[in-house]
């Protein structure tokens, strides 16, 4: 009886969790880029900013957070 409740529950796990598979939504760009070399790095008064071959990004010394800017979100 385990066992098939162990399946049943599988199931019914799979079909309800295919749904949020689909990150972006179909017809938006999703970035997969390395940002693991820099090529130059500035120390701003507010925020870092960091170029790399593809994109360049900044950190926010107060906030921790980093913004990027590639060619999927307008850099050109």
């Amino acid at each position: 009886m385990r066992l098939c409740h162990f399946f049943i529950f599988n199931f019914l796990f799979l079909i309800f969790n295919s749904g949020t598979a689909q990150l972006p939504a179909i017809n938006n760009w999703r970035e997969h880029l390395p940002y693991k070399q820099a090529i130059q790095v500035a120390n701003g008064s507010d925020k870092i900013w960091c170029a790399t071959a593809f994109s360049v990004f900044s950190i926010d010394k107060d906030e921790n957070s980093i913004d990027r800017w590639t060619k999927v979100n307008g850099l050109s």
